[in-house]
């Protein structure tokens, strides 16, 4: 069977949508919610979710973290794409999305599920930043994805991963919803669906990143809306989380203390070669969901200039579609598949752990690019 005709699913795990697909798809086949009503783990795929229902999630902070929800999600998938009145695929491969850092516990229940219930052959998983930077073909760059639990940064020096150089922290999306529960909508403990999507819809329609935030506050109508833009720039702020008579909880503590999004770049960047970081600060590629606010690139890019080596510009690019653009990478491994690092089932059955050691080293960024060995 020719490489090309080797069935491929792709799964993009994210914590607020799983995306489902085939390389063939021109587009996902599934967008399906993370979230689903508390104890109901076979709730349909295609069903809206209850306003009133408290959710739990399928994927929180990156990782699995409901697997009877998980299983019922791989399983309803893999039906709906392979029916059962039909062959069953040969040679299956499975290419999913991982946040850095994943646990063993994680990538454990990841390989029994696509080795043991799917019946794959081989499996890759990487980053979204990594799938994304794939897309622009540049030996040296590094991708900073904002997404909803997790913010991450993976950056490639002549076509490798710089391990050491790799960041996430919680400063994303659903923090930003959780300010806005609090301060807009008097909101202390979020407990419905309705109440999660009133907030996340919220802060889509109103955030504006101000480039300096402290002159456009000063205008009442403006506070509101220039503060959820500034959070992921001042992270201190996100104290403004907690209602005024209570000191900030566990999550919140945590928050205040994040790097803002500037900062994780540049403090990645320092991670790296020093030879590679002018390469580094001249091709920043901006993704996840959460860039999407209103001013984000002109605000990032501004504070970047201010805490970047004297004698460089720093550069930023954007894929097309920034909740899509790990997904759009995912189906470049077709192209690249004889030189991917997969794990197969055979490596599998002789060591099940062999799962985290093989992915939490990231490989290579481009197989066609940067032969020689590192």
């Amino acid at each position: 069977m020719a490489t090309s005709d080797i069935p491929t699913m792709l799964f993009d795990l994210g914590s607020y949508n799983i995306r489902a697909s085939l390389t063939t798809d021109e587009k996902p086949r599934f967008i399906i919610p993370s979230a689903f009503p508390t104890g109901e783990h076979d709730f349909e795929i295609d069903k809206p979710i209850p306003p009133e229902c408290t959710p739990s999630f399928a994927i929180s902070d990156g990782e699995v973290d409901n697997e009877d929800r998980m299983t019922y999600l791989f399983a309803s998938i893999f039906d709906s794409i392979f029916p059962s009145d039909q062959p069953e695929p040969i040679d299956l491969r499975v290419v999913l999305t991982n946040a850095p850092y994943p646990s063993k516990k994680h990538t454990s229940y990841i390989s029994q599920m696509t080795f043991e219930i799917l019946q794959a052959d081989s499996i890759i998983m990487k980053p979204p930043a990594l799938y994304t930077l794939t897309q622009f073909s540049l030996p040296t760059c590094i991708c900073v994805d904002v997404g909803f639990d997790v913010t991450h940064i993976v950056p490639i020096q002549d076509n490798f991963v710089c391990s050491p150089a790799v960041m996430r922290s919680t400063a994303a999306g659903s923090a930003v919803d959780l300010y806005v529960a609090v301060d807009h909508l008097q909101i202390e403990n979020v407990t419905t669906w309705e109440q999660m999507e009133r907030a996340r819809k919220i802060k889509e329609q109103v955030a504006v990143v101000a480039l300096n935030y402290e002159d456009e506050i000063e205008d009442p109508e403006k506070e509101f809306p220039c503060t959820c833009g500034e959070l992921l720039f001042n992270t201190p702020l996100f104290e403004l989380a907690t209602p005024e008579d209570q000191e900030p909880d566990e999550r919140v503590a945590t928050l205040t203390e994040e790097p803002t999004v500037a900062a994780l770049i540049k403090k990645s960047i320092e991670q790296c070669d020093l030879n590679m970081r002018g390469k580094l600060w001249q091709n920043i590629i901006v993704s996840g969901g959460s860039t999407k606010m209103k001013g984000f690139r002109e605000r990032l890019l501004q504070d970047l200039t201010s805490i970047s080596p004297s004698t460089i510009t720093p550069k930023l690019r954007f894929p097309d579609d920034p909740s899509l653009a790990a997904w759009y990478g995912q189906k470049l491994c077709i192209n690249f598949s004889n030189s991917e690092p997969w794990f197969n089932r055979l490596e599998y059955e002789e060591d099940p752990e062999g799962v985290y050691r093989k992915f939490i080293q990231y490989g290579i960024a481009d197989p066609n690019k940067g032969k020689t060995e590192k």
